[in-house]
């Protein structure tokens, strides 16, 4: 009863970008069935941009990497702010901690024990353990909880929005249509091969559509090497942007291809059609989202093995990937976009 009266609500989803963008619905579809609530977003400072400019939050915290004492000093300042629910949509030690320390009569998290986060929270009702669920439609339990059954996912416009000026100025020169090709990768075993990056950019010339290769200055090597295989006309905005705006390029892409990443996500919340390639991580977890979503995933003996792969740096998942196969499912997805 007090959560489905709660009128201020605090999220906690620090991190990854790829796992806020999953989360971003939740404050979506509170702002749209209680107008009136007020709030906030725990978040940590090199995602912030993400929540700062979000119209469906009203106060946004944010703490930097690895500070425990600094989380502790936040969930104390959290308690002048009198929210009476807490959702811990990390639900690990640190973030549980957060919702207990800002006075939140009801903390609502996972029940993963991960870390355990359960220590501090009151109500763990959201199930963590099923693998066959998108993450997302984990997120989109959280609203439930709080006796709002018509939640649903849908593209946050306002992203592909905030810093529209930006992209545009980075991207006169590109002939559209194009696609944005993010080839970095959190992990060694999330890597697709640098020479069939390259391939893929010189096929999707012959397709009529334009490769734009994306990403942050840590992805430059990847790319560099991407680009000295392709043969064809290609551009790079790799460096030069940041969240905001590589959203807004993102939401203009006709179809943005990469592995599992943050900047995939970042497309699925702009409402972008995607592709995603997938190995060492399971699509039916942590694939893409929506209609415009496909993935690519040549399942092996040994996958999924997420952070502990089994190969001895072979990565077959990967490897078993063909350019030709992501070709397709390009020309499919742009031609249901434009069906």
């Amino acid at each position: 009863a007090a959560a489905a009266n709660a009128n201020r609500i605090l999220i906690i989803k620090s991190s990854s970008m790829g796992d806020i963008c999953n989360a971003l619905p939740v404050a979506d579809i509170i702002r749209r069935h209680r107008p009136k609530a007020h709030i906030g977003w725990v978040v940590k400072d090199p995602f912030r941009s993400l929540v700062e400019a979000n119209p469906n939050v009203d106060a946004t915290y944010s703490f930097p990497r690895k500070d425990f004492w600094a989380a502790v000093r936040i969930g104390l300042a959290l308690r002048k702010d009198k929210y009476d629910v807490a959702l811990d949509l990390q639900s690990l030690f640190v973030s549980s901690m957060i919702a207990r320390l800002s006075g939140a009569k009801v903390r609502i998290g996972a029940d993963s024990r991960r870390e355990f986060s359960h220590w501090n929270l009151n109500y763990p009702v959201i199930s963590a353990k099923s693998r066959d669920r998108k993450a997302v439609d984990l997120m989109l339990d959280y609203p439930r909880a709080l006796g709002i059954e018509a939640g649903e996912f849908r593209p946050q416009k306002w992203l592909a929005r905030a810093k529209k000026q930006e992209s545009e100025a980075l991207m006169t020169i590109v002939p559209r249509p194009y696609a944005a090709l993010f080839v970095g990768a959190t992990t060694p075993q999330r890597q697709w091969s640098h020479q069939r990056w390259g391939t893929l950019a010189d096929r999707l010339v012959d397709e009529g559509i334009t490769p734009v290769f994306v990403g942050s200055s840590a992805d430059h090597g990847a790319t560099v090497s991407a680009r000295a295989v392709a043969k064809k006309t290609n551009y790079s905005v790799v460096g030069r942007t940041d969240i905001l705006t590589l959203a807004s390029i993102l939401s203009s892409a006709a179809v943005v291809i990469g592995g599992d990443s943050g900047p995939l996500h970042l497309a699925v919340a702009v409402g972008a059609p995607v592709v995603g390639l997938y190995g060492p991580t399971d699509p039916n977890f942590t694939g893409p989202y929506g209609n415009d979503a496909g993935t690519i995933y040549v399942k092996q003996p040994c996958s999924p093995c997420y952070r502990r792969p089994t190969c001895g740096g072979s990565y077959f998942c990967m490897a078993a990937i063909e350019v030709e196969m992501v070709i397709k499912r390009v020309c499919a997805a742009i031609d249901r976009r434009s069906a």
